[in-house]
C-alpha cells in the first residue's frame, strides 16, 4: 500500500495531470463567477433602465398610476412593473399581488432604491414630474435575479461542455508526451546484462536529453571498465599458460630420470599442483572466451582472421621460452586459411 502511494506521489504524469485538471477547474470556476457577476450587473442596469423609461412615460402623462381598486392579471408577477403615486395606500389593505399598492415610504428621496416591501425585495425609482407629483415605479428584484441567472447559465453552458472535453484532451496529451519515456524504459528493461549500447535520445523531450546523455556516458565508462577487466583476465590466463606448460614438461623429464621414491612422491605432488594450475588457467580462458562471445568490446564482431598470422604471433611470443628450454618449435607449410572468429579467441586457444 505504501509502495503504491509512493509511486502515485512520484508519478510525474499523474502530478502533471492533477495540476492541469485543478488549474482548468479553477479557471472555469473563476470564469463562472465573473460571468454571473457581469450578468448580474447587466441585469441590474437593464432593470434600472426599464424603470427610468416607465418613469419618463409616467411623467409625460402616457402612463398613469393604477387606482387603488385596480386588479392585475399578470402571468409573471416578478416581471410586473408597479406605478403608483408616492404615499398612496390601499384602503382595503390588499397586497400588490392582489391588486393593491406597495407600502412605499412617502418621504423617500428621488432616485433608485432597493427596498423590502411586504416581505419581498423591490427595486424602486422615485421621480417628481413637472406638475410636482411624485411617482414611484417599482419592480421585484427577483426579475433581475432571474435575468442574471439565465444569462450566466447561457454563458456557462459552453464551459460545462468544453471543460470535460478539455480535461480528456489534457489527459490524452500528457500520456502521449510521456509515451517515449515509457518506451525507453521498456527498451532498457529488455536489454541483457552485457548490452551497454547508448540509449537513443532523439525521440525524447529536450528536457530529458541531458539526463539520457549522462546515462550514456556512464554506460560508456562501465563498458570500458568491463573491457579492461576482460582483457586482463584473458592476458593473465594466456601469460600463465606457457610457464605452466614448461613446468609440466620439466616435471615429465624429471619423472623419466629415475628419482628415488621420496623424490618421486614430491614430484607427483608437484605435478598435481601444476595440473590444478593448468585447469584454473583453462577455466580463465573459457571465461574470457564466454565474455567475449557475450559482447566483449575488445574482441569485436566475428570477421575473417588469418590463421597464419595468429600462429606467427603465438610463435613469436613462445619462442624465448622454447629457446631457453632448447625446444625446437615451428610450423611446416606456408598455406594460409581464414576463419570467421574473434581474433582474441583464436589467440588464446
Amino acid at each position: 500500500m505504501d509502495g503504491g502511494q509512493g509511486r502515485l506521489n512520484a508519478s510525474l504524469e499523474r502530478r502533471l495531470s492533477l495540476v492541469l485538471t485543478l488549474g482548468i477547474g479553477l479557471v472555469a470556476l473563476v470564469a463562472g463567477l465573473f460571468s454571473f457577476a457581469a450578468a448580474y450587473d447587466e441585469a441590474r442596469e437593464l432593470q434600472d433602465d426599464m424603470l427610468r423609461q416607465v418613469a419618463l412615460l409616467a411623467g409625460a402623462g402616457r402612463v398613469r398610476p393604477a387606482p387603488a381598486d385596480a386588479h392585475f392579471a399578470e402571468h409573471d408577477d416578478a416581471a410586473r412593473i408597479v406605478v403608483q403615486s408616492l404615499g398612496e395606500s390601499d384602503p382595503q389593505g390588499r397586497s400588490v399581488d392582489q391588486g393593491g399598492t406597495l407600502p412605499i415610504p412617502p418621504g423617500l428621496a428621488d432616485g433608485l432604491h432597493t427596498l423590502t416591501l411586504a416581505g419581498e425585495s423591490f427595486r424602486v425609482l422615485v421621480r417628481t414630474n413637472g406638475a410636482g407629483e411624485r411617482v414611484a415605479v417599482a419592480q421585484e428584484s427577483d426579475f433581475r435575479d432571474e435575468l442574471a441567472l439565465g444569462s450566466a447559465q447561457r454563458t456557462l453552458l459552453p464551459f460545462a461542455v468544453l471543460v470535460p472535453i478539455l480535461l480528456l484532451l489534457v489527459a490524452r496529451l500528457v500520456r502521449t508526451m510521456f509515451r517515449p519515456i515509457a518506451a525507453l524504459a521498456r527498451e532498457v528493461d529488455a536489454r541483457s546484462d552485457e548490452d551497454l549500447r547508448p540509449m537513443a535520445a532523439a525521440a525524447l523531450p529536450a528536457e530529458l536529453r541531458p539526463f539520457v546523455a549522462a546515462i550514456n556516458r556512464l554506460l560508456a565508462r562501465v563498458a570500458q571498465v568491463l573491457a579492461a577487466e576482460r582483457r586482463f583476465v584473458a592476458d593473465a590466463a594466456h601469460e600463465l599458460r606457457s610457464p605452466l606448460a614448461a613446468l609440466s614438461l620439466q616435471a615429465e623429464r624429471l619423472e623419466q630420470a629415475g628419482l628415488p621414491a621420496a623424490a618421486g612422491e614430491r614430484l607427483a605432488a608437484l605435478r598435481q599442483g601444476i595440473e590444478r594450475g593448468r585447469r584454473l588457467v583453462e577455466q580463465l580462458l573459457a571465461l574470457a572466451r564466454a565474455q567475449a562471445a557475450a559482447g566483449d568490446a575488445s574482441a569485436g564482431p566475428a570477421r575473417a582472421v588469418s590463421l597464419q598470422q595468429i600462429m606467427r604471433e603465438v610463435l613469436e611470443e613462445a619462442m624465448p621460452l622454447a629457446d631457453a628450454r632448447r625446444i625446437d618449435i615451428g610450423v611446416e607449410g606456408s598455406e594460409d586459411a581464414r576463419v570467421q572468429a574473434a581474433e582474441r579467441d583464436l589467440f588464446t586457444l
